[in-house]
């Protein structure tokens, strides 16, 4: 059974995604107002930079907003704010002309009101950014350690703080250790995240992830029963997701969300069929082919 579930990983595990480096040059409108900062996102201290395609209309109104890549807790206040600008016309020939560009919402947290939290952050945010960095490279050893002590210095924030770097630290850490075949490491960061989001300042797809990388942990060490409910439960947080920004991110959706699903669905498959299932396994099959 054991080495069925690590081929069974070995056919699904992918590192977690990494963000990428938006372009700030872009117009900038002539009556601007300011984002509301979401409360749960301020509890759960997300920030970051959500990217937003516009089309500007002849009388430089927007028309039209889609969210293309941030963090999904920042995407509605960026929309609702985008949507109240006003840019000065466009001009081709000396006409005003419809016109679409790209902008970008900031979203940056004020220090944290715990100096501790604070002073840890100043040695976990490098730390996690070595981490990304190591998964980059196919050296698994090297990013298992470093993401590993990333997770260490985001266990000593306080427990009621730091949700999210707290999440993402786990899911780096344990997907870093399935990726070096230290499974039973990879299971107790996969844990570490699944608690995190228990506390509920979590969003879809953070939440997926958590679940995700323990199914994959479960499935790796033989405990199959664990990755089918866990992958049920990762699936269903990645739907919801899809389905809340959907109109308002489908490029993010497109690209990133849905693909994620697909991935897990079929790996759902194969582990239905390890557990002999196979009319479950047949229905996630064909939910991953509508995708």
């Amino acid at each position: 059974m054991r080495k069925l579930a690590v081929a069974l990983i070995g056919i699904y595990l992918v590192s977690p995604a990494l963000p990428q480096q938006p372009n700030p040059n872009s117009p900038e409108p002539i009556s601007k107002v300011a984002p509301v900062y979401p409360p749960i996102a301020r509890a759960a201290h997300v920030s970051g930079t959500v990217a937003i395609d516009l089309t500007i209309d002849k009388t430089g109104h927007v028309r039209a907003a889609k969210a293309v890549s941030g963090p999904p807790m920042l995407v509605g206040a960026a929309l609702d704010s985008v949507k109240q600008w006003v840019y000065k016309p466009f001009l081709e020939d000396g006409k005003a002309t419809e016109k679409t560009v790209r902008t970008y919402v900031n979203f940056n947290m004020p220090p944290p009101a715990n100096p501790d939290d604070q002073e840890i952050g100043k040695r976990y945010f490098p730390a996690f950014e070595a981490c990304q960095n190591a998964l980059r490279d196919p050296d698994t050893k090297s990013a298992a350690a470093s993401c590993s002590a990333s997770a260490e210095i985001a266990a000593t924030f306080s427990d009621q703080e730091r949700f999210i770097e707290r999440r993402s630290a786990y899911v780096y850490a344990a997907s870093a250790n399935l990726r070096d075949k230290q499974f039973d490491h990879a299971l107790f960061y996969a844990e570490k995240a699944v608690t995190v989001v228990l506390q509920g300042h979590d969003d879809g797809s953070g939440s997926n992830a958590a679940y995700s990388v323990r199914a994959q942990a479960e499935a790796a060490i033989g405990n199959l029963t664990g990755a089918d409910a866990d992958l049920t439960t990762a699936e269903n947080f990645e739907r919801k997701a899809i389905q809340n920004l959907v109109k308002d991110a489908p490029q993010l959706v497109e690209h990133e969300y849905t693909p994620t699903l697909k991935n897990q669905l079929l790996f759902h498959a194969r582990v239905l069929d390890a557990l002999k299932n196979p009319s479950e396994a047949d229905a996630k099959r064909q939910e991953a082919a509508k995708l």
